[in-house]
């Protein structure tokens, strides 16, 4: 059976973990996968990591991986990639701001042979002023620096290169 590891990294999620490992078990609980969730702390302050150690587990497995301090979604998703021993792997960030509901079109894609599949936000829902702004101005100066290569993109880049090496 084809492996899938769903990597999430998370920090001050405690209220919605459960919501989150529930919707993404739903979506394979109809797939014929063998799935592992993997949840990355990035040093929650809040009840997080006693939340995700109350989660049970049903036909699949979930590992927890916990971060000593905050080192940023870029570092927990490599930890995440760490542990992940799979087919496939999907990193999807847990506030449920992407449906996990898209991972059963990303797996057709992979399936129908694309080796990376990437699904980007078209829309971005209504914010403040004080939320906007920021992600706006960090997309505008950033895009000549980085080339519009995302930081996920660019680990995913990373992993691959470091697995071929083995």
């Amino acid at each position: 059976m084809t492996t899938v590891s769903v990597i999430s990294p998370f920090y001050n999620e405690g209220r919605g973990l459960q919501l989150f490992v529930e919707k993404v078990a739903h979506v394979f609980a109809g797939l014929d996968y063998d799935l592992t969730i993997i949840m990355v702390d990035d040093g929650s302050k809040d009840n997080s990591w006693s939340s995700l150690k109350e989660i049970v587990p049903e036909n699949f497995k979930l590992l927890g991986i916990r971060l000593a301090k905050n080192f940023g979604k870029e570092a927990a998703i490599a930890a995440g990639l760490s542990l992940a021993d799979s087919d496939v792997v999907i990193t999807i960030d847990c506030d449920l701001q992407h449906p996990p509901e898209l991972m059963e079109s990303m797996l057709k894609f992979w399936e129908e042979g694309a080796e990376i599949v990437l699904a980007v936000k078209q829309e971005r829902q209504k914010e403040s002023f004080s939320t906007g702004w920021q992600p706006s101005f960090f997309i505008k100066f950033s895009i000549g620096l980085l080339k519009m290569i995302s930081m996920d993109l660019a680990i995913l880049y990373f992993w691959t290169a470091k697995s071929s090496l083995r």
